[in-house]
């Protein structure tokens, strides 16, 4: 069966994967992280394993040696379906753009201080903005 009906096996096939790679390229991480898991096992994956064992690959070539995989690691094309989902479940709350553009930002940074445990520095670099920018939005949205 296509793994778009196997769901509930990515999780150990990605831990698969990432330890069979790991062992025969020599591209080691520490970890990966929960929202990676779940980004991969709410994709519609058009092919099969194959497929999966591809996006793990790039993934561990994106992260550097000792870092947890992380959302900022997937293709793009994952990253942003995971975009269009919230834009989606947002223009049901609110049609103001100011609104939910700030909900969205507050979301992000949240995620961002949570996923770098709390490391201002490593949060910046995940919301691709400046350290000064990310302490300005903390404060603006009382984090």
């Amino acid at each position: 069966p296509p793994l778009r009906e196997r769901k509930e096996d990515i999780p150990s096939l990605v831990q698969h994967f990432i330890k069979e790679l790991s062992l025969t390229s020599g591209l080691k991480v520490c970890d990966i992280s929960s929202e990676v898991i779940s980004l991969l096992t709410s994709w519609e994956w058009r092919g099969n394993v194959r497929e999966l064992r591809n996006e793990v690959e790039r993934m561990l070539i994106r992260a550097q040696e000792g870092e947890v995989i992380l959302p900022i690691h997937l293709s793009e094309e994952i990253r942003e379906g995971r975009v269009s989902r919230e834009v989606q479940s947002f223009s049901k709350e609110t049609l103001n753009l100011k609104e939910a553009v700030a909900a969205l930002e507050m979301e992000l940074i949240k995620k961002a201080l949570e996923e770098s445990r709390n490391n201002k520095s490593k949060a910046a670099l995940l919301l691709g903005i400046s350290r000064s920018n990310l302490i300005s939005k903390i404060k603006q949205y009382g984090l």
